[in-house]
């Protein structure tokens, strides 16, 4: 078995550089969105609202309800919430930056981390 990319699928010279480079923007970018969508969506989290099968994980005043008989806060519900929100992006760009760094030069593995970077977990920005 052999570990090397067949070599129709080798960046090589300008392309290699430009992928590098795109790269790091688009995780850079990423993360950066995340990070600053992060408040956003812990206040959104703490909002009880009739409406709130529009926004995926905000309560509805019944579900609130049933948190509290439960003795469970709504900000420890948000909490909870963001903090898994945040493994989950961790996840996702650690293992597209471990596809990257790997095989950088492959364009099918730069294909499958980059486009892994666009699959963080959404905030609102």
């Amino acid at each position: 078995m052999t570990t090397s990319a067949p070599s129709g699928t080798r960046l090589q010279g300008r392309w290699l550089a430009a992928v590098h480079v795109t790269w790091a923007t688009v995780a850079l970018l990423a993360a950066s969105l995340y990070v600053l969508g992060t408040p956003v969506r812990y206040q959104q989290l703490t909002t009880v609202s009739p409406q709130a099968i529009t926004i995926v994980g905000q309560l509805r005043p019944q579900d609130a309800a049933l948190l509290a008989q439960a003795g469970f806060s709504v900000n420890a519900y948000a909490g909870y919430f963001t903090g898994l929100e945040a493994v989950a992006t961790l996840v996702v760009l650690a293992s597209a930056s471990l596809i990257f760094a790997g095989r950088s030069d492959d364009w099918m593995a730069w294909y499958v981390s980059f486009f892994s970077n666009r699959k963080i977990p959404p905030t609102s920005l």
